[in-house]
Formats: structure tokens, sequence, C-alpha cells
């Protein structure tokens, strides 16, 4: 199986051994989304909607770059610093699919996350 490593030319590279992606055998799967917004490491410092945004926002570009889309989105693990935020989180989300066409996801609390501004992360397999 032959893969290939995606790097979005549109959102911020990582800082550590990461890549956006890694395309192999019919899927497309993301590194932990992030929600910087700029390689100066703006990011919406205690905003969770707009860091939310910002991460689906990343997601939509490194899935289109990896030839897929979030239509095609099989798999979502989100991690969240603040489970009180899942409402909010929820009804965000769900404006990026259409009703009843959403993927397998499993939402988690995790109070340290690899930035301490982060207040969430996500990552997706997707079909090509």
């Amino acid at each position: 199986m032959a893969r290939q490593i995606i790097l979005s030319p549109r959102v911020v590279p990582y800082r550590s051994a990461m890549v956006h992606a890694v395309k192999g055998g019919g899927f497309v799967f993301t590194s932990g989304v992030v929600p910087w917004r700029s390689a100066r490491g703006d990011i919406a410092r205690g905003d969770f909607a707009a860091q939310l945004h910002q991460v689906m926002r990343n997601l939509i570009c490194i899935l289109e770059d990896a030839g897929s889309s979030l239509d095609r989105a099989v798999k979502i693990t989100v991690a969240m610093t603040d489970m009180t935020n899942f409402a909010v989180f929820d009804e965000i989300y769900r404006s990026y699919f259409k009703d009843g066409d959403m993927p397998a996801r499993m939402t988690s609390e995790s109070p340290r996350l690899a930035h301490p501004d982060h207040m969430i992360v996500m990552d997706c397999i997707a079909t090509l």
C-alpha cells in the first residue's frame, strides 16, 4: 500500500514532528487539527467557538488538498479541554454537515492539549 504525505499550503505547518495528513489505502488520515490561524501563532485565545470554526476550516483545507472533503469523513475524534462547551461544540459541529449525514465521532475531555491556548483538537479519517 503506497502512502503519500499531505502538507496543506493553506494551513499552518506543525512545529513538532507531524504532517497534516497521510493518504493510503483509499483513505486520508489527518493528524490532530489545531486552531492556528497563521504561522505567527495567531489564535482566538479563550474563545471556544472561534477555535472550533478555525479547526473546521483547517480540516476542510487539509482534506481538500488531499483530494477528499468533509462530506467524505467516516470518523472524527475530538478532544476538548472543557466538556461544559459540549452544547456549543455540538451546535457548531452540526452546521458543517447535512442533517443525518455525519461521520462516526468520539468526543472526550482532555484537560491539557499540546499547546496551553488550544481548547480543541480533532482528527479525521475520510475516504478519497
